[in-house]
C-alpha cells in the first residue's frame, strides 16, 4: 500500500477522488483503518470495505467503526462477504440495523450492486435477478428511514446491456441512488480474468474465458506498443450509449484496478483532461 500511495495521490487530479480500501484476507482491521486515515491526510476520500459477515461479533465491529471515525472516515462500502465466513451478521442488512454505522458518524453507505447475480447469494440462480434489485430496495428504505446517503457500486462487468437493465430495474422499483458503474481500468486479458473471477463475475467471465479474442478486440487499445493492455475506454462508449437511451438516472464510473493502481489513476487523470479539454 505505502509504495504505490505517494505515486496514486501525485497522478489523480479529478475533484474529490475516493478510494475504495479494501479488507484483504489477513490484513488487520488497525491496518485498514490506518491506512484510511493516511489517504484522507492526503486530501482522497477514503471508502473501507465493511464485510459484514467478516465480524465476530458486535464489539469488534464498534471498534473498528471506532477508528473509522476517529481517521475522519464517512464512508464506506457495505458488503455481505463470504458466506463461508460464520460471523455476527449474515447479511449486509443485519448489520445496518444495528445503528452503529450512524452512532459513529457514517454520513454514507455505498453498497454493492450486483446486475449479473452473484454466487455469495443464498439464492437460486433463477431468483437471483429479482432478489438482486430486493435487496437494494430495503437498504433504500433503510437509508431513508435513517437519514443515510446510499449509493450502489456494482460488480465488474463487460455486459452494459446488462447493466442498462439491472439499473432500469432498480428505477422502476422506486430505488433513485446513484450507481457507479464498475470497469475494469487499463489491465492484461489474463489479470482481468483473474481478478473478475474473484469478483464473482457472471456472464461476463463466460464470455472473457469462452471468447477471448472477442473481448480482447473489444477492450484492448488500438495504438501499437499497447502491450496488450485493455482500453476502459469502449466500456465507456457503451455506457455512455445506454445513458443516451434514457432511464438511468445518476450514474457513474467505478474503475477496478485490476492493472494497478497508478496506472488506473493514470488513466483516469487522462480521461479527465480529455473530458476538460472537449468542453
Amino acid at each position: 500500500w505505502s509504495s504505490t500511495l505517494a505515486e496514486v495521490c501525485g497522478v489523480v487530479s479529478m475533484e474529490n477522488p475516493s478510494s475504495i480500501v479494501e479488507h484483504l484476507p489477513g490484513v488487520a482491521l488497525e491496518d485498514v483503518s490506518a491506512l484510511c486515515a493516511r489517504l484522507k491526510r492526503e486530501g482522497l476520500t477514503a471508502v473501507p470495505h465493511v464485510a459484514a459477515r467478516s465480524f465476530r461479533d458486535q464489539q469488534t465491529l464498534a471498534a473498528f467503526l471506532a477508528q473509522l471515525q476517529e481517521g475522519g472516515v464517512e464512508d464506506v462500502l457495505l458488503i455481505a462477504g463470504d458466506v463461508s465466513e460464520a460471523g455476527a451478521y449474515p447479511s449486509s442488512i443485519a448489520l445496518l440495523e444495528t445503528g452503529l454505522i450512524q452512532a459513529h458518524g457514517i454520513r454514507r453507505v455505498d453498497v454493492a450492486g450486483h446486475p449479473e447475480g452473484s454466487p455469495h447469494m443464498n439464492t437460486s440462480a433463477a431468483h437471483q435477478g429479482s432478489d438482486a434489485i430486493a435487496h437494494v430496495v430495503e437498504k433504500a428504505a433503510w437509508a431513508e428511514k435513517e437519514g443515510i446517503a446510499l449509493s450502489l457500486v456494482t460488480q465488474v462487468c463487460f455486459d452494459i446491456d446488462k447493466v442498462g437493465e439491472y439499473v432500469r430495474a432498480l428505477r422502476a422499483s422506486g430505488v433513485a441512488a446513484p450507481v457507479r458503474v464498475g470497469i475494469p481500468g487499463p489491465a492484461s486479458l489474463a489479470s482481468i480474468v483473474k481478478y473478475a473471477a474473484v469478483c464473482g463475475v457472471g456472464p461476463s467471465l463466460s464470455l472473457l474465458t469462452s471468447n477471448p479474442a472477442r473481448v480482447l478486440s473489444l477492450a484492448t487499445q488500438a495504438a501499437s506498443g499497447a502491450g496488450g493492455v485493455s482500453d476502459p475506454a469502449p466500456l465507456v462508449a457503451a455506457l455512455l450509449a445506454q445513458v443516451d437511451k434514457g432511464g438511468l438516472g445518476d450514474v457513474s464510473l467505478h474503475l477496478f484496478s485490476f492493472g494497478g493502481l497508478s496506472r488506473t489513476a493514470e488513466w483516469a487523470s487522462r480521461a479527465a483532461r480529455e473530458q476538460q479539454q472537449q468542453h
